[in-house]
């Protein structure tokens, strides 16, 4: 698994060389020197960078005020402990590596009953959740966290959610278990009916046939304060859905052991921003009309969830030493040093031009370690990916660029746009 105390990588061979490399990313300027007897490359932190030459638009190029605590706001803070638990959330393609492509509605933080209309039901096929969100909040949910994916052809069609439920007490999750369990509502052709979960005795699973002739099955367990719930779909018979359920809680129920919760009534201290300052140096929509449910800071594992392909991700970030990622508008990865974030501005910038239909954009003035993209068929507008989180996928334009230490990608419907989100991004990272 990453962990977000990943050693630094160093790219210094000599002691000259590594106070030359901290000049360079200190002053975020091109920067090139001679050492005798040393043949020297460009340092990473090198960008000759021209902010004379950039436009912003009506962007701001400064970092904004300290952010603060979640305060007294309702959602606030069990949103950022729900944010807290992901990186102790198992992802899908941890079962089964098949399961790789994103789901961007059941992919979030779950911060009230609410919001686990959709996660308690069948999002695949817009089925909610019935009476199951008004149980849980009525045993005491608290907060949580809940991660989907799907296979891609030619892979079998397979899709699994994975959500960890917590609520005030091991008492509490066991008696939510049990009445979410009595009380699911019929979705198939045909009544559910029980299935054991291989090796995890305390599980409570049922499985019916869905509209589309698949297996899924759906599993409810108590763990101390946590319910954890599988969702799985599979194209083969339920006791293979069943097998993943099980292998979905090998890793999960140790997993969450590992989560200190929050006390309750301390919710309200907890930081909006972790890092303590990279959301106030990560633009945002002017207006943040563009603001979903899962923007913020998470730490590296926690954000995989939101990658487009979560397995290289996982060892993209252990690799260039990820660790934040602030997702607003712009989505930023603050790595260890300037050699880590332009390892991810080329492996991003690799990942997209190798995406079908995509073509170069033209450069950013004033920006040349810039690279921006066009998909210009299958994009759909920035309004609605904003509300769906679909913006890795369904973007009309795309541009990675770093600064210093930082790496980061801006999407918008328009070029002008996206140029100018970038630019503006780069000037308040780079202090210029």
């Amino acid at each position: 698994m990453l962990e977000s105390e990943t050693a630094a990588t160093n790219m210094a061979t000599s002691t000259s060389r590594a106070l030359l490399a901290a000049a360079c990313a200190a002053a975020l300027v091109g920067c090139s020197s001679t050492v005798t007897g040393v043949a020297l490359t460009e340092s990473p932190s090198a960008d000759h960078a021209d902010v004379a030459l950039m436009d912003t638009g009506n962007y701001r190029t400064t970092a904004g005020p300290p952010i603060g605590k979640a305060g007294k706001n309702a959602i606030a803070g069990p949103a950022l402990e729900a944010m807290r638990m992901a990186p102790y959330v198992t992802g899908p393609w941890v079962v089964d590596s098949a399961l790789n492509k994103p789901e961007a509605v059941p992919t979030r933080p779950l911060p009230d009953a609410k919001s686990l209309t959709l996660v308690l039901g069948d999002p695949f096929h817009r089925v909610d959740g019935g009476p199951l969100p008004d149980i849980a909040a009525a045993h005491g949910f608290i907060a949580g966290f809940s991660t989907a994916r799907s296979s891609q052809p030619p892979d079998p069609p397979q899709a699994m959610i994975n959500a960890v439920l917590r609520f005030p007490d091991a008492d509490a999750a066991a008696a939510a278990a049990a009445e979410l369990v009595a009380k699911n509502p019929q979705r198939g052709t045909a009544p559910a009916e029980p299935i054991p979960v291989p090796s995890h005795p305390e599980s409570t699973a049922s499985t019916y046939t869905d509209a589309a002739g698949s297996s899924v099955v759906q599993s409810f367990t108590a763990h101390g304060p946590f319910v954890l719930y599988q969702f799985v779909r599979i194209s083969r018979e339920p006791h293979h859905a069943a097998l993943m359920a099980a292998s979905a809680l090998d890793v999960q129920e140790p997993a969450i052991d590992r989560f200190e919760p929050t006390d309750p009534a301390k919710l309200a201290d907890l930081p909006i921003d972790p890092s303590g300052y990279l959301e106030a140096r990560t633009l945002a929509a002017p207006d943040r009309k563009y603001a979903v449910l899962n923007t913020g800071v998470y730490a590296p594992r926690g954000a995989l969830h939101f990658e487009r392909d979560p397995i290289e991700s996982a060892r993209l970030f252990e690799t260039a030493g990820v660790e934040w990622v602030s997702q607003l508008l712009v989505e930023v990865y603050q790595t260890h040093n300037a050699a880590g974030a332009a390892r991810i501005v080329d492996r991003f910038a690799g990942d997209l031009s190798a995406l079908p239909g995509v073509e170069p954009s033209a450069p950013v003035a004033g920006l040349p370690v810039a690279s921006c993209f066009e998909q210009p068929v299958g994009w759909e507008p920035i309004t609605n990916l904003a509300e769906r989180g679909y913006k890795t996928s369904k973007w009309h334009f795309a541009c990675v660029a770093r600064a210093d230490r930082y790496a980061y990608i801006a999407y918008s419907d328009t070029e002008t746009d996206v140029k100018q989100q970038v630019s503006a991004q780069y000037r308040i990272l780079a202090g210029k």
